[in-house]
């Protein structure tokens, strides 16, 4: 049984000759399912100690892979974390991509035996290498994790250190500015409207700039504490207070009440509709309005709920009006001076309405008149029984053992 294994990823090389009847086994526990973990393998580590990772080898009794070989492409480290931890990897020629999603805040360190190592911060995912000495970052999704300048051609400034107004210069490096650069790049004649002086002539510090006339700069007089900024008419001026014509508060009123322009001239405050601002809330009062009430066609809701029957305003001031009576279930509405309940699929119709007054009919039974009251009703009783008449209303009695049959009655008749 002789097989050989490669210097960097530990693949079997069986010797031509040996290794009869296994080496379908050879091959797959010892080329397969290393290539397989080198190429897309992830081996995730949890364990809140320093690992070693070592070159395991596999053969036709199996691959021997284990959580601590170091073949796989991808080291996922997860779990807590209550230190740095360092991974040993061998000193070779290898790329691993790790990614750090451990808890606690704590830095990974991929590093050779005796090396300095590459730390990889918590939440970061970087691409590392072995340069012949040492494990190095090749990149990261932190730009922190990166070292070195960023060149002009990658997206950066080529800069390490910038001051001034920035100057690029192609695809080399970003420079300050100059003077004579500045000039050469936005020109020496002044742009339309706009001056290229540091400072305008004339006036005096906490003087306000303002434009008194075409290409004519003027100056605000200096202010005084307390004082606002009007407008005469021909120039800008600092007044005590609130300027003239101007109201600080309007006169009467109540506190929240809304006001508004009953005449010319003339405001008047609403004492039904109100706005309180500790609540932004309107209506600490009852809305009363002489006019119609109209509302665009949106999902508009205005409760109409009352506690009982004896809470309803009066039906004579309120005619076509809706009330909800909580004690009742119900809905009533004002008409001809009373509130009258309205049909809902819960009431029974009354006699006056056309209706029965009852929710259910017994089965069979005859139904009698009773006036505006509820109809009352007839039993079949025992079999054989006929309704008959005492003169005042209907029952159900048995019939009569003798009586005249239909030939005597049709005889006397004749008689």
């Amino acid at each position: 049984m002789t097989i050989n294994y490669t210097a960097l990823l530990a693949l079997a090389e069986p010797v031509t000759g040996t290794q009869p009847g296994v080496w379908g086994d050879d091959v797959n526990k010892g080329i397969t399912d290393y290539l397989d973990i080198a190429i897309a393998g992830t081996n995730t580590i949890s364990t809140d100690i320093d690992v070693t990772l070592t070159k395991t080898q596999g053969d036709n009794a199996g691959s021997n892979i284990t959580a601590t070989t170091a073949q796989y492409m991808q080291l996922f480290f997860n779990g807590a974390r209550t230190a740095i931890r360092n991974v040993v990897a061998p000193a070779t020629s290898k790329i691993y991509v790790v990614n750090n999603s451990t808890t606690g805040g704590f830095a990974v360190i991929v590093k050779t035996g005796v090396s300095v190592g590459v730390s990889i911060a918590n939440g970061e995912k970087a691409v590392i290498a072995f340069n012949g000495s040492d494990y190095v970052k090749i990149s990261s999704s932190l730009i922190s994790g990166l070292t070195g300048i960023l060149p002009v051609a990658n997206g950066g400034t080529g800069a390490s250190t910038l001051t001034g107004v920035v100057y690029g210069n192609g695809t080399s490096a970003m420079t300050a500015a100059s003077a004579a650069q500045i000039v050469a790049a936005i020109g020496a004649t002044p742009v339309a409207n706009a001056t290229n002086v540091a400072n305008l002539t004339g006036g005096s510090a906490g003087q306000l700039v303002y434009q008194t006339n075409t290409n004519v700069t003027g100056f605000a007089p200096v202010p005084t504490a307390g004082y606002v900024l009007s407008w005469t008419g021909s120039a800008f001026n600092w007044i005590v207070g609130v300027p003239s014509g101007a109201a600080s508060s309007l006169s009467g009123g109540a506190q929240y009440q809304i006001p508004f322009q009953s005449g010319v001239g003339v405001t008047a405050f609403n004492s039904n509709l109100t706005f309180d601002s500790s609540t932004n809330t309107f209506g600490t009062t009852n809305i009363t309005t002489t006019g119609a009430i109209t509302a665009p066609q949106v999902g508009n809701m205005i409760p109409f709920y009352y506690a009982n029957q004896a809470a309803f305003p009066s039906a004579a001031t309120s005619h076509g009006a809706w009330a909800h009576s909580h004690a009742d279930g119900a809905m009533f509405f004002a008409h001809g001076g009373s509130w009258v309940r309205a049909l809902d699929a819960d009431t029974d119709v009354t006699v006056a309405q056309g209706g029965t007054g009852l929710s259910t009919l017994t089965a069979n039974n005859v139904i009698l008149g009773n006036g505006t009251s509820t109809p009352l009703f007839v039993a079949p009783s025992t079999a054989g029984n006929v309704l008959t008449s005492n003169g005042t209303t209907w029952q159900s009695a048995a019939a009569p053992a003798t009586g005249p049959t239909v030939a005597k009655t049709y005889y006397m008749a004749q008689f």
